[in-house]
């Protein structure tokens, strides 16, 4: 005997603004079509930060110092956010940044942050020790990691104040995580309340 679905109350997303952003290049395009074809129209606001314009894939050139490489990611990333709080700051409430090869689920990403008063700064990720000193945590760039408005004006702050230098150096989110520690902002812990995690690093 069937008895038909109860009536279940449907979860409201919280309003809030969050602008996905992925680093990637020219040669990566093709799997940026992927992400533009799946999850990126479910953000708020989407932006590829390449060395090649295409407005089609929402790639944008953000120069930054040093070559296209690697290795220089740190570079880079810091150069996407000088570029995201000039540009998009007050057009967003959340920030979420990773590869080209990860995968988002907006919604979920929304959901936590709405569990984050906006009156202080946050960075939300996958809490990783660091390898060179585990009792300092970073939050892992594989899933990418989420900054509110006020993060990212302290962020970006400190990278013009010399107190977080460019560098040729490829652990982007390693100097993240320390810059952002350092000034009282360290990585929180996203697992849900069965431990399972959220921002999952592969």
């Amino acid at each position: 005997w069937y008895k038909g679905l109860a009536l279940q109350t449907v979860e409201k997303v919280p309003p809030i603004r969050l602008l996905c952003m992925v680093y990637t290049h020219s040669n990566r395009h093709n799997v940026l079509r992927s992400i533009v074809e799946t999850y990126a129209p479910q953000c708020d606001g989407f932006l590829a930060a390449s060395n090649l314009t295409d407005p089609s894939l929402g790639a944008y050139n953000v120069p930054h110092f040093g070559p296209e490489a690697y290795g220089n990611m740190w570079n880079k990333v810091q150069a996407i956010w000088f570029y995201v709080h000039q540009n998009h700051l007050m057009d967003f409430d959340w920030f979420h940044i990773g590869g080209d090869d990860m995968y988002v689920i907006p919604d979920n990403i929304r959901k936590l942050a709405a569990q984050h008063p906006p009156k202080r700064a946050w960075y939300l990720g996958g809490s990783i020790p660091n390898a060179k000193n585990p009792k300092r945590r970073y939050c892992g760039g594989g899933a990418g990691y989420t900054l509110n408005r006020r993060a990212v004006r302290l962020l970006v702050r400190r990278f013009a104040s010399g107190d977080c230098p460019a560098a040729l150096a490829s652990d982007e989110d390693v100097r993240v995580g320390r810059c952002l520690e350092d000034a009282g902002v360290p990585c929180q812990d996203t697992n849900d309340d069965a431990t399972e995690v959220r921002y999952h690093h592969l």
